[in-house]
């Protein structure tokens, strides 16, 4: 799971998983853009959310972290956004953080000349 953006989602997420005894992996979103539109951990707090998720949901097994970058044509914004996320994801590692996920089609470049090993390119691969 790509997606895992809020405690709540992860109490719930154990819940179900700890009924069929099962686990996942999940990486944390981070909203390093701080859009209101967009889902995730704000940056300033994800430290702690990651810490509080290993240490207190044993089912969701905390592989990384992924982020968008701000909808924008300014690339030094989105930079940005992917630098920052990138410190955390290397703040993170000795706790297990193996996965940053940054970029998609539009800026996966970028994304990757800031640290992602993950990115999501569906709409380059599959544009009609």
């Amino acid at each position: 799971m790509h997606s895992l953006d809020t405690l709540e989602l992860a109490d719930e997420l154990n819940k179900k998983l700890l009924s069929k005894n099962q686990k996942m992996s999940c990486l944390l979103q981070i909203n390093a853009s701080k859009e209101f539109t967009k889902s995730g951990i704000p940056t300033e707090q994800a430290y702690d959310v990651f810490q509080e998720i290993k240490e207190n949901y044993p089912q969701i097994q905390l592989k990384g972290l992924m982020t968008i970058g701000m909808n924008t044509v300014h690339r030094k914004i989105i930079q940005n956004n992917f630098e920052e996320t990138y410190k955390l994801y290397e703040s993170l590692q000795k706790d297990g953080a193996k996965i940053c996920s940054m970029g998609m089609s539009g800026d996966y470049k970028l994304a990757i000349q800031c640290g992602s090993n993950l990115v999501r390119v569906g709409s380059a691969i599959f544009k009609g």
